[in-house]
């Protein structure tokens, strides 16, 4: 579980967990290496074979994405613990 102080990969520092929907949560977190603010998300629970080719689908269209109103895909990858 994600909590404040946290640091993921050695780059996001996760501040505060923003929501959750049906298949992941989002925390606010800071890039260490930036100091810029970024949003983590994460599979919830279990990864199923379906969830990780939904995300990943995501994560491709997210990063073909440019508009001031919408997030921008700075990486991706699997945590340590598997998450």
């Amino acid at each position: 579980m994600m909590r404040p102080g946290h640091v993921l990969d050695e780059r996001f520092e996760i501040e505060e967990r923003a929501g959750a929907g049906g298949m992941g949560q989002v925390f606010r977190a800071r890039d260490v290496h930036t100091g810029g603010r970024v949003a983590v998300k994460m599979i919830l629970g279990e990864a199923s074979a379906h969830h990780e080719a939904r995300f990943a689908l995501e994560t491709r269209a997210l990063a073909e994405l440019s508009h001031p109103g919408i997030v921008r895909h700075v990486g991706q990858g699997v945590a340590a613990s598997g998450a």
